[in-house]
């Protein structure tokens, strides 16, 4: 949140800092093109630690590397001054249509970040793209962003946008997550908190849905992970499928759950962070991320500060 941006090139076990000269090291999105491993960018002003209405005094811009993330230079300041970042989009293979979810909007450029345009005026949080098929294509398909009044859906590649309907959801939502599966891009999951208006200071309701046809529609899991607080959503919140299989989803708030569905359908969770006995993690889980060359190996992003 407020460390910059590092680097490292030997699986977590050292670090380098790079951009400790860009005008704010609150970092809140960082995200390679996928068609130029070379570029990179990035959002200054961290999300998280932005409470509704209030300004990110730390954001400062969008900024870009060419070089691998060694060396940045801020690419523009507007319209992202005093804004958060949650996460950034990159098209597939046009590495100039980027999408930014911030806490002033959806945005989308382009032109490779030089300019930007609203799409949508609240708070987003997260962004999936559809995972290139089997056979290589990488063709746009669809675009799903996780924003405060709902999921919306894209299919040319972020000019235009639908919204989806959940069931049991609302039209407000205290914090949201959506990925697709990058084994099979068919299926979708939705991870959401819905504040409780009766009672302001109870914990938001915790929600997950799934999509398994393109296209088709969101049905509501029933079960879901025992002992999930949602308290802290507007703060901790991840979701994620493995890899190498689309029914295995991870989930992350205070604590990180791991989800498989099963042929009939049922699922069963575990707590793979706090555990009764071995290494438990810290909680308050911010980000998951999986090694490109081993599934089985996983990183996970979480911070010190709690409440």
């Amino acid at each position: 949140g407020g460390g910059g941006i590092w680097e490292t090139i030997d699986n977590g076990a050292h670090w380098k800092p790079r951009g400790d000269d860009l005008p704010s090291l609150s970092i809140g999105a960082i995200a390679f093109s996928p068609s130029d491993p070379n570029v990179v960018y990035a959002g200054t002003g961290e999300g998280d630690n932005t409470l509704p209405d209030d300004e990110n005094l730390l954001g400062v811009g969008f900024v870009k590397s060419t070089d691998r993330g060694i060396t940045w230079s801020r690419l523009t300041e507007k319209p992202f001054a005093r804004l958060g970042f949650y996460d950034l989009g990159v098209d597939l293979v046009n590495s100039k249509n980027i999408l930014a979810a911030t806490t002033g909007g959806l945005f989308r450029s382009t032109d490779g970040g030089l300019t930007w345009q609203r799409k949508r005026n609240v708070r987003t949080w997260n962004l999936s793209t559809h995972p290139p098929t089997i056979d290589g294509d990488t063709t746009p398909k669809e675009i799903f962003a996780a924003c405060e009044n709902g999921l919306f859906r894209s299919t040319d590649g972020g000019a235009r946008w639908t919204n989806i309907a959940l069931p049991g959801g609302r039209n407000l939502y205290a914090r949201m997550e959506v990925c697709h599966a990058p084994s099979n891009g068919n299926v979708v999951y939705v991870f959401a908190t819905t504040p409780i208006r009766s009672a302001p200071d109870d914990p938001p309701l915790p929600h997950i849905w799934r999509r398994s046809v393109f296209g088709g529609p969101f049905t509501k899991i029933n079960k879901l992970p025992e002992g999930l607080e949602t308290d802290q959503s507007w703060y901790d919140w991840f979701a994620a499928v493995a890899p190498n299989n689309p029914d295995m989803l991870y989930v992350g708030a205070v604590n990180a759950h791991k989800g498989i569905c099963s042929a009939s359908g049922s699922w069963e969770w575990e707590n793979i962070s706090a555990k009764k006995f071995g290494t438990s993690i810290h909680p308050d889980m911010h980000v998951i991320a999986f090694s490109p060359a081993n599934p089985n190996a996983i990183y996970i992003g979480r911070s010190e500060e709690r409440r």
